[in-house]
Parts: C-alpha cells; structure tokens; sequence
C-alpha cells in the first residue's frame, strides 16, 4: 500500500483519565492504518458506563485540512437509525403503531402493489420495494420528486414480506421521512432538531422534503474521500469557488434515508442516547418504548438478496453486530451489542455488557476490506480497557 506521510498528525483525548496504555495503543494503530494507506484520518469515541468519554483523531481529511473531534462526515446509512426513531415517536404522539400499512398515512404510495406494506417492513427490510429502476441515479431531483418516482416503483415479483428480505438502500426510509413529516406537520430535519437534536451534538440533516437546504450543515461536513459511492475507487473531490457551498457528495445526501451529517463523537451521542432510553430514562429524546421497539430483533434472521447474507434487524438498527463478524466486524463486538453501518466508513453502536456507546469514522479509500480492517484495529484498542 501507498505511505502516507503521518508528520503533523495530531491526536485530540476528551478525557486524559483514560489509561495512558489505551491512548497508546489508539495512537499507533491510528498510525499504522495510515502509514499502510487504509486511510487518510481516523475519529473514534467511546462513553462507558462510568461517564467517562474519550474522544480521539488522528490524521487528514482528503482535501489536507487537519482533521478535529468536530469534523462531521456524511453517516450515509447509519441515518437509518435516526428516521425510525423520528418515525416511532411521531407514530406513537398520534396514537398509531408500526403494523399500519404506510399507504394509510401516505395514500400515494398505496399503487402497484403496495396498499399492504407496514411502517414496520419499510423499518426491517422486508418491503421489498424494486428500486432497479436506479433512484441512485436521479440526483438532481428534489426530494419531492424522488418521492413520486418511489411511489411508482412495485415489490419484487413473488416477494413475501413474512420470508423474504433486502435492504432498500434508499426507497423505503425516503418513504419514512416523508411520513415525519405528513404525521407532525414540520420540516424532517426541524423534527429531528426538536426532539434526538439536543442530545445528539451537531449531528444533523441537509434538507428535507420541503427544500429548505440546511446549509450550515453542508458547509461544516468536508468533501471526503468517499465523495463518490463506495465501489468508486479514488474519488477525487471537486474545491468549490471561494465564497461557494460546498456541494454535497452523494447524489441523495439530503434524503432521511442517507442524509445525516456528524462526527464520531456526534454517532456516539445518539448510541448513549438510545441506549440511556432503552434502560427507561426519560429525556433522552425518544421514550423508552421507542428505543426497546429499536434495538429488539423483529424479523428473526433471514438471507438478505442485496447484502448477500444473512442478517437480522431491530427498527432501523442492526441487532446482534457480532454476527456480522464475517463482514470484518470488529472481534469484541458482543452478542447482544447492536448499532448500523454508514457505508463502510462509519460504525457506531452500543455494548450492553460494558454500558458503552462507541463511534468509528475512517476516512478511507472507498475499499471495504480494507477500511473493515481498520475498524477492526481502531475497536480492539478502543475498548481494550473496558474488558479489564
């Protein structure tokens, strides 16, 4: 792999009390994953049991700036797991529940062949919906019109939602945030800025279906390597005019299903948040009903056609990560931790057994393997402690 020159890195510790060994360890695995090329940058966070947080960096962003703890980066999928918690509390204020077929709420989305798909199997991947027509493709379409053209599409042929399963990469959780905003009358990314907004840092959205740009959030995220999707290969990023916004790196940045923008320790705040909720503290920004309706397995695993494995999901979260250990996952995961994928670059989720939140970001090359790997390392030295 390519050196990559590492003098002026810098790492930035939230909280020097952790073991001097841990710090250690986060530092020279940071360095090898950038001297070996997996990576430009590396952000990590970690809150435990205790309290305590560490926060920590190390390395660029690909256009050279110093990478910081606030460098927010594009989640891409890991959004997932902020819609359905926007879409269970909105759900919930209103007296409905996630078995209600969507086309109730969203009559428009009830044609060919949809009038009987649930909130819940657009939340677990068992829709079914089509999206080979390439919605991927439709970039400069407003969110409006990409929900027309989800509408239109149909499940595939002989598909059973009781059975069957596929991740829709966008279709069903655009569907989602549209119903936010049906259901509380607000603009998505003001709902989320009203409710798991203050609890999550500068965790935040690019627009929504109104077309209201929230450019403060775009401005803020830089232009990153994987400005391009992940099988892209080297990317490389366009500088905007001087006095310009920078423009957004995925065709579909601004949609609820991959349009969240945030650091490692802005993803770790949601994961504390979540779990604080599912242990029954209130103020956390989701009930507690909501965050134990998310994180339980609904679907039981089953083979899913787009990841080609097998897999089991809570609602908008991915239960049980150590099962994912083939994808590369890091080894300490454990049986009972759950969390979502951005990508491949951001992983962030909760520990149970430890009571630990944690947040990964690897600004990598756009090559899984190779950044699953990083992650690896980057977990097994974050954690290290707490097993102690």
């Amino acid at each position: 792999m390519t050196s990559v020159d590492v003098s002026g890195a810098r790492t930035s510790l939230a909280a020097p009390s952790w073991p001097e060994p841990t710090l250690r360890a986060l530092r020279r695995t940071a360095e090898r994953i950038v001297q070996r090329g997996a990576a430009v940058g590396v952000q990590a966070a970690v809150r435990s049991a205790d309290g305590q947080q560490l926060g920590f960096v190390f390395g660029r962003t690909h256009d050279g700036d110093e990478l910081t703890r606030a460098t927010r980066f594009p989640l891409a999928d890991h959004t997932r797991t902020v819609t359905a918690a926007l879409v269970l509390e909105a759900l919930n204020r209103d007296g409905h529940h996630p078995d209600e077929p969507l086309a109730r709420f969203l009559p428009e989305f009830g044609v060919n062949g949809k009038s009987g798909l649930t909130v819940r199997q657009l939340l677990t991947d068992t829709a079914g919906l089509d999206e080979s027509p390439g919605l991927f493709t439709h970039s400069g379409q407003d969110l409006y019109s990409r929900f027309g053209r989800i509408c239109r599409l149909a499940p595939y042929e002989g598909w059973d939602p009781d059975a069957d399963a596929c991740y829709s990469p966008v279709a069903g959780y655009e569907a989602l945030g549209h119903l936010v905003e049906r259901l509380t009358g607000q603009r998505f990314g003001d709902y989320f800025d009203a409710t798991l907004g203050p609890h999550t840092g500068a965790l935040g959205f690019l627009t929504d279906f109104q077309g209201y740009q929230r450019r403060q959030a775009a401005v803020a995220a830089p232009w990153t390597l994987y400005a391009e999707m992940p099988q892209s290969g080297g990317a490389r990023p366009v500088r905007p005019r001087p006095g310009e916004p920078k423009p957004w790196p995925f065709p579909i940045g601004g949609s609820p299903a991959v349009g969240a923008v945030g650091s490692a320790r802005d993803v770790c705040a949601l994961w504390w948040a979540l779990s604080r909720a599912e242990n029954g503290e209130p103020g956390h920004g989701v009930s507690p009903a909501t965050a134990r309706l998310m994180v339980t397995g609904r679907r039981g695993v089953r083979y899913d056609r787009y990841l080609d494995r097998e897999r089991d999901y809570g609602l908008g979260v991915m239960t049980d990560l150590a099962k994912g250990r083939p994808w590369g996952y890091p080894a300490g995961l454990t049986g009972r931790s759950y969390g979502h994928l951005g990508l491949s670059q951001v992983l962030g989720g909760y520990l149970p057994e430890y009571g630990a939140a944690f947040a990964l970001v690897v600004n990598g090359r756009t090559s899984r393997p190779v950044e699953f790997a990083a992650m690896r390392l980057v977990f097994d030295a974050l954690i290290g402690n707490l097993r102690g």
